[in-house]
């Protein structure tokens, strides 16, 4: 007999007949009638090629090869019974484990100290990891490298040939508002706005041309990016020690570099949603799904 062969009822049958060594009283445990049982018996019998169980006056015993079949059919039952039993409940506090999640510097400037604060509370022996969010990420989502990912919705960007987000699970995560951040305090008009000098953070690799770059031109518009840098921190450290300005997060300028002065845009600035992404194959994972709603809200109350 081969595994596509089994028949499991057999195999219950073959569990209580040696766990009980009686026909009447394994036919009872299965909730079966004793024909049925005898017919179990025949087949597993032909199936065997063992009779089992043999009889000596009013008692049957075990034959030697039944004997042997026992204590792996118990186990067998034992592994069969745990595959097809319920999870255990999932207790944040008791949780272990590592989650890794790839974000961007501005938003683990914004997100991650109150993800962490919440976290440390909910589930204190989870421990993060954090990756940089990077054109390699959904790969790693992929691969499992990474649990989630927090990624800026450039789905109507194609111009950016960055990989598609067909395959996973994404959910918006909060909106996000742009402001003009400098270190004096200034109202900007759009003729002085375009005339200043700019920092443009690049963190995907971007070229010199950025979305509000790619919108300004829609309008016959340039202004002068008189530098661009790998990350929108390197970009908030620059413009506190010069002249220099950048049209950046709000929320996260005031996370990190609360000495700048912000301003309204003089301009309609694009800005991607941030969406929290998931590989299908963690959607029902308990751990994962409490702590995406740990992070969701988070976010929820920042914003």
């Amino acid at each position: 007999m081969t595994i596509d062969q089994l028949d499991f009822n057999l195999l219950r049958s073959l569990h209580r007949l040696l766990e009980l060594q009686s026909v009447t009283a394994a036919a009872r445990a299965l909730g079966i009638g004793q024909p049925a049982m005898s017919k179990h018996l025949e087949r597993l019998r032909s199936e065997l090629k063992d009779p089992l169980v043999v009889r000596r006056g009013n008692r049957l015993y075990l034959t030697e090869r039944a004997s042997a079949l026992r204590p792996e059919v118990q186990e067998l039952v034992r592994r069969i019974g745990l595959l097809l039993s319920p999870p255990a409940p999932f207790v944040a506090l008791e949780s272990t484990g590592v989650f890794t999640i790839a974000l961007g510097d501005d938003v683990a400037g914004v997100i991650l100290p109150v993800f962490m604060t919440a976290a440390a509370t909910s589930c204190p022996r989870v421990d993060i990891r954090v990756r940089a969010l990077s054109r390699q990420t959904l790969g790693q989502l992929d691969s499992g490298e990474a649990d989630a990912a927090v990624v800026p919705d450039l789905r109507k960007e194609p111009s950016l040939d960055l990989p598609l987000l067909d395959r996973f699970v994404v959910k918006p995560l909060y909106e996000e508002r742009f402001a003009v951040a400098s270190r004096t305090r200034r109202r900007w008009t759009l003729e002085a706005w375009l005339a200043a000098s700019h920092v443009l953070p690049t963190p995907l690799g971007e070229n010199d041309v950025g979305l509000l770059d790619r919108a300004l031109a829609s309008r016959r518009l340039h202004r002068r990016v008189a530098l661009t840098v790998p990350s929108f921190g390197a970009a908030v450290r620059v413009v506190e020690r010069t002249d220099l300005i950048a049209t950046l997060p709000r929320a996260f300028v005031r996370s990190v570099a609360p000495s700048l002065f912000l301003a309204e845009p003089p301009l309609t600035v694009p800005v991607p949603t941030p969406l929290l992404v998931w590989h299908p194959r963690h959607s029902t994972d308990p751990r994962h799904r409490f702590l995406r709603q740990v992070l969701m809200e988070g976010a929820a109350a920042l914003f």
